[in-house]
């Protein structure tokens, strides 16, 4: 879509459990999923259990020095 709906609410549901062909937020995923999209969601499960299992994502904490963030994108980065 272009990015008209902006940061949509909700749309990283699909992608944290995996479930990126069925239920109403996967619709903004597309009706078959891409690889980058199946990419991403690997990525964003990891963190998840990542965190859950020990705490951490995987990147740095937030500090207000270096305010780096995990930006998840097609390529994710973390970044200020």
């Amino acid at each position: 879509m272009g990015g008209a709906l902006g940061a949509c609410h909700g749309l990283d549901i699909p992608l944290v459990f995996g479930n990126l062909d069925r239920g109403q937020p996967a619709t903004l995923i597309g009706e078959a999923p891409s690889l980058e999209a199946e990419a991403l969601s690997t990525h964003m499960r990891a963190a998840w259990t990542s965190f859950a299992a020990h705490g951490g994502p995987g990147w740095p904490a937030y500090d207000t020095d270096q305010r780096l963030v995990q930006l998840f994108d097609t390529r994710p980065t973390v970044t200020a």
